[in-house]
């Protein structure tokens, strides 16, 4: 069995930043057709973001051919006090 990332030439990469994404650039990269150069060729994506104007919460992104989302997510731990964690 060949490897999709052989075959098929697909790869995987985690991002990270320092800086949150500001929500309405984000949305105009990913959600316009045909998207700008950099992520023409992007497929697939999907994980949490942290947008400029959020900061105590996540933001959950997909991304699955033209149909792009971008819903709000729980709080990010570091904003939630340390006695209402779970156990």
């Amino acid at each position: 069995h060949t490897p999709e990332t052989i075959e098929y030439g697909i790869s995987s990469f985690v991002f990270r930043a320092k800086r949150p994404f500001h929500p309405a650039r984000l949305a105009a990269a990913l959600g316009s057709c045909p998207r700008p150069t950099p992520f023409r060729h992007l497929l697939r994506l999907k994980g949490f973001a942290w947008l400029a104007t959020r900061n105590r919460q996540q933001a959950h992104v997909a991304l699955a051919g033209t149909q792009f989302t971008l819903s709000p997510g729980p709080p990010w731990w570091g904003a939630v006090p340390r006695h209402m964690w779970p156990d």
